[in-house]
């Protein structure tokens, strides 16, 4: 297994995409069915849900080769997912409907349900017919669910980025591994070609290095035979 290239999995398996998948289809159920005739706002919406989900696919492949992007396209998918979280805020208000709190049971019931649910089929149909009122309100715990998620993925990238660097330090490592393990050991006798050189025996080489250092040695005993 590579040492460089870290093995990052499947995303679609990823609570945190399917997620991700809920917001955008859920989106696009309540844009159909309440949010005609709004033309910019629909585009508006219907994008961030997609970049949310898009950065997050991005952010998780690219944590095989760089956690900085990944830190990047998490905190993208985090933006994105905010501006969301506002267009529906701004809906509910709009329309004189009202904004659950959070201690209110409906919120509660709800958390309780998206964390225990992520299939994306399962949540859309389960949502599908309720009011604008409650789709936007479900929409806002489950953005702030995500979010906090996102967090969190952040978080340990940071750590992990941290104790084991970035590919540059690790193809380094890597490549000086490589080198130490080509290396002929220190204590290596000499032999009669070696002995000749002008040139000497010459500590941490590679092999290949070695092998024409010899070659080198030879054809200057030969020009000067």
């Amino acid at each position: 297994m590579s040492t460089i290239i870290r093995h990052t999995g499947n995303y679609q398996d990823w609570n945190v995409y399917r997620k991700a998948v809920i917001v955008c289809d859920l989106t696009e159920v309540f844009l159909t069915r309440f949010m005609a005739g709004y033309g910019r706002t629909i585009d508006q919406m219907r994008q961030a849900a997609r970049s949310c989900k898009q950065n997050i696919v991005e952010g998780s492949c690219a944590a095989a080769v760089s956690r900085a992007t990944e830190i990047k396209l998490t905190g993208v998918a985090k933006a994105s997912l905010q501006e969301l979280a506002e267009d529906y805020r701004d809906y509910l208000r709009q329309h004189a409907l009202e904004i659950w709190e959070l201690s209110d049971p409906r919120t509660t019931r709800t958390r309780h349900y998206l964390k225990t649910h992520d299939d994306p089929a399962e949540v859309v149909e389960c949502c599908r017919d309720s009011p604008a009122c409650v789709i936007a309100n479900i929409m806002l715990t489950l953005i702030a669910q995500l979010d906090s998620m996102l967090r969190a993925v952040i978080d340990r990238a940071e750590a992990r980025f941290i104790a084991q660097g970035g590919i540059r330090e690790r193809m380094t490592a890597t490549r000086l591994r490589h080198r130490n393990l080509s290396t002929p050991p220190a204590n290596h006798k000499k032999g009669d070609a070696e002995m000749a050189s002008p040139f000497g025996f010459v500590r941490g080489l590679s092999a290949l290095d070695y092998d024409f250092l010899r070659l080198v040695t030879y054809t200057h005993e030969v020009n000067a035979g």
